[in-house]
């Protein structure tokens, strides 16, 4: 009977199903690197980051043939919030699989080298396979409130774990000593580097070594620069910094002023009342003689009248070079403020052909911030974009984005 029964099913014709299926199998696949071209067109046509995400990861788990594609865009940008549920999910597929994929790992809420084992260890930074990581080129570390990174740990760690000259740009809150200076000898290849401040006892020789940050090309320093910065731009190609300070001025920036084409000291808060905003504005024209984009600074107004912003404003539109302007302003919300003549106070002979403008007006109580572009039109004119809220944010984005255009940053990046 049994023998009958085998020969009946062997008989049987093929379902519809089975036959759509082995029809599906036998399809030929697109070649990788359309599927490549496909999942790529996806990313840059989805802006939001959280919406893209969701797209990839639905695309990951429903499609096998954009399996492979959808992980490697979807893990080539990680941003890992320490010890959270969704740290872990992203550790496990990391160490699974997906580690070769990432090229900047963004960490937030960084509380420290974990020296706990068991699965409380699986949701932290310390169980991130660095090692693996073989394309990563940015790191940004962002250490979670009411915690001081401490650089022994941190960098002891991090230099047994990365391996040498990979790294293109490294971010985070720390102090420049010992064990710091160590892990950036064995990544000479940085050519961005963002820190608090430089230990005022580090040896000035250290900061003078040929090992240390060869390629460093963008600086970015929060607390008061110094002497040991201004070793520490000594002999590197420093084109573009990022100062919260402006003590001592123009030594601020020493030997490399007319190397800098690009400067951002808006975090810097002025009174354009001051004779000091001059002297600032008259210090950039006879120093940093070469700037193609400025952030300037932060200006405090208390009078809407037109010759505070030209005595204040006005040299800077003898940085011949100047292309692209960014100003701040914090004001009285009753102040009437006239943002039409800027263009005339700022342009030529610069090259000026985009001024990004970001305006708070405060209270008492709060602020709130507008920001908007004006940019020149074939009329000679100035177009203005929507103003848009949280200025300070597309500020950033602004500057940044101005930055890679320029032709030093574009020659190194092709």
């Amino acid at each position: 009977m049994a023998h009958s029964l085998r020969r009946v099913r062997s008989k049987r014709k093929a379902t519809p199903d089975s036959q759509e299926n082995n029809e599906v199998s036998k399809s030929p696949m697109l070649p990788p690197e359309v599927l490549s071209i496909i999942v790529e067109e996806l990313e840059a046509s989805i802006s939001d980051s959280v919406t893209l995400k969701n797209a990839l990861y639905t695309l990951l788990l429903t499609s096998r043939a954009f399996n492979a594609e959808a992980e490697r865009v979807l893990y080539r940008h990680v941003e890992f919030v320490n010890e959270t549920p969704q740290a872990g999910q992203i550790c496990s597929a990391l160490r699974a699989r997906a580690a070769k994929y990432v090229q900047a790992l963004r960490v937030t809420r960084y509380n420290g080298i974990s020296g706990r084992r068991g699965r409380s260890l699986h949701t932290h930074f310390s169980y991130l396979p660095l090692n693996q990581m073989t394309n990563l080129r940015s790191l940004s570390i962002q250490e979670a409130p009411d915690h001081l990174i401490e650089t022994a740990k941190l960098f002891t760690f991090l230099r047994e774990s990365i391996s040498e000259n990979l790294l293109l740009s490294f971010h985070a809150s720390i102090v420049l000593d010992e064990p710091a200076l160590r892990f950036f000898e064995r990544q000479k290849n940085i050519t961005e580097i963002s820190l608090e401040i430089i230990n005022p006892k580090l040896d000035v020789d250290a900061l003078r070594s040929t090992d240390l940050l060869p390629a460093l090309k963008r600086a970015r320093i929060r607390s008061l620069p110094g002497q040991r910065f201004r070793e520490l731009l000594q002999n590197r190609p420093v084109m573009a910094l990022e100062l919260s300070s402006l003590r001592d001025l123009p030594n601020t920036w020493g030997s490399v002023a007319t190397q800098l084409t690009a400067l951002d000291i808006s975090d810097v808060s002025c009174n354009v009342h001051a004779d000091e905003t001059v002297h600032i504005s008259e210090s950039l024209v006879a120093s940093a003689v070469n700037l193609r984009l400025l952030a300037y600074c932060t200006l405090y107004i208390f009078d809407g009248s037109t010759h505070l912003f030209t005595n204040a404003l006005g040299p800077l539109r003898l940085l011949t070079h100047l292309e692209a302007l960014a100003l701040s302003f914090e004001t009285p919300r009753d102040l009437g403020f006239d943002i039409s003549i800027l263009p005339q106070i700022v342009g030529p002979p610069s090259k000026l052909a985009s001024l990004f403008i970001v305006h708070g007006n405060y209270t008492f109580s709060s602020t709130s911030y507008r920001s908007f572009e004006l940019t020149k039109n074939d009329k000679e004119g100035w177009d203005r974009s929507p103003s848009q809220p949280s200025g300070v944010v597309n500020r950033n984005e602004w500057f940044d984005s101005h930055y890679a255009d320029l032709p030093d940053v574009q020659k190194e990046a092709t």
